[in-house]
């Protein structure tokens, strides 16, 4: 064990420097805010997508006016919502949102295509599902049909809906539902859905 002397010159450094950590606990409180700072929820909507166009890729779908409060396409994957793939209803601010779909590709020239361009208003405290339906084949074109996902059923019901994402001039030009209790009884004499047009 050895000992050095305590020399006159080295007790004040050491002293004043204890003496300055004080001061700057101090000043570290004093800059201190006892308050939390929490962004506001904004009003949200339930926003859900579905590609229901048939002769082309996966896509992508994205609401491009914020980043935050905002549904896309994402589905865990990287290869784009794929033909009758959905996503789950995403939290998303009620407002008119921009949204554009683009084909999901590796190629930059053709995933900035765009394949959509469109405001749909998202209504607070309501789920809608987003129905991409139409044709991505040269001269076609695609659009939404927003379908209303609200009131939910009661603990002992289920919901049923019918739509045509059929376009305009495609066949059949309109669509039949039926509801049965089993796959091995006739069909009712009428259908529960009669005659649901083109993309209703």
């Amino acid at each position: 064990h050895i000992t050095f002397p305590r020399t006159p010159e080295t007790f004040p450094m050491r002293h004043s420097r204890l003496l300055l950590m004080p001061l700057a606990l101090v000043a570290l409180a004093a800059c201190h805010d006892d308050g939390v700072s929490v962004n506001a929820r904004p009003p949200l909507g339930g926003v859900r997508f579905i590609n229901a166009v048939p002769d082309g890729g996966p896509v992508d779908i994205r609401m491009i006016d914020q980043v935050e409060w905002s549904a896309s396409s994402v589905n865990g994957t990287a290869v784009g919502l794929a033909f009758r793939a959905g996503t789950i209803h995403w939290a998303t601010e009620a407002k008119a949102r921009h949204i554009r779909v683009f084909p999901n590709d590796s190629s930059l020239a053709i995933a900035t295509q765009v394949l959509l361009d469109t405001t749909v208003t998202i209504e607070a405290d309501k789920n809608v599902t987003l129905m991409l339906v139409g044709s991505q084949a040269a001269g076609g074109h695609v659009s939404f049909v927003q379908i209303n996902d609200d009131p939910a059923p009661s603990a002992t019901e289920v919901a049923v809906r019918l739509v045509n994402a059929t376009a305009t001039g495609q066949v059949p030009a309109s669509a039949d539902g039926y509801i049965t209790t089993d796959s091995t009884s006739a069909l009712p004499a009428s259908p529960t859905f009669a005659a649901v047009g083109p993309l209703s």
